[in-house]
């Protein structure tokens, strides 16, 4: 790997780690300069890699000009969640129950108290169903969605009031049928937030 390319992946790493750890909000400016002197690198890698992470979907351009955290309009955050929900549905599908259950047991003891930690718990949640696949593209499309929804979750956790219990409602596995019981919280936990898109978008714009 060259020092260009080598620049480039390491500037890549970090602004989507800054991103997806939830320091800059949904929407949220990106400005080039700024960049380049936070991670000490010239603009142009910089630049290359904010078009790089248009093409993930976690940045856009601005219409006058630049990048800011992509920011989803109503329609396109239902759509967004509607396509999360029907990839977890279809990787609980392939994956035999015990498989499931081995996968979500070592996150039962997790504690989320801080909203970021709670953001952290689903998406690892979300991301042990799409691993328990072991199929590559269910993972790597599972974990493109909880990057994008990330600023999105923030924003959730200060609209419902309860999803602490709803996350651990998500990991009561049960006894018996938990395939069937995990389908169908994760059918609620989407449709909910469908639902609610709009208020969602509201919170982040206000």
């Amino acid at each position: 790997m060259t020092s260009d390319a080598a620049t480039q992946e390491r500037v890549y790493r970090a602004i989507k780690a800054t991103l997806v750890r939830g320091e800059f909000a949904a929407g949220a400016r990106l400005e080039i300069s700024s960049l380049a002197k936070r991670y000490g690198a010239s603009q142009t890698p910089v630049r290359e890699v904010l078009g790089r992470l248009v093409g993930e979907g976690l940045v856009e351009h601005r219409e006058e000009g630049g990048y800011r955290f992509c920011l989803l309009d109503a329609e396109r955050l239902r759509d967004l969640y509607f396509w999360n929900a029907q990839h977890l549905l279809a990787a609980l599908h392939v994956v035999r129950e015990p498989v499931v259950v081995r996968a979500l047991e070592p996150l039962r003891t997790r504690t989320a108290a801080a909203p970021i930690d709670q953001v952290a718990l689903i998406a690892q949640i979300f991301q042990a169903i799409g691993d328990a696949t072991g199929n590559a593209e269910f993972s790597e499309r599972i974990r493109n969605a909880n990057e994008r929804l990330q600023g999105f979750r923030m924003a959730e956790i200060e609209l419902f009031a309860d999803t602490t219990l709803e996350t651990s409602r998500l990991l009561a596995l049960g006894r018996f049928n938990v395939q069937k019981n995990v389908r169908r919280k994760i059918m609620y936990y989407h449709r909910r937030r469908i639902e609610h898109a709009a208020q969602i978008i509201a919170a982040i714009t206000s």
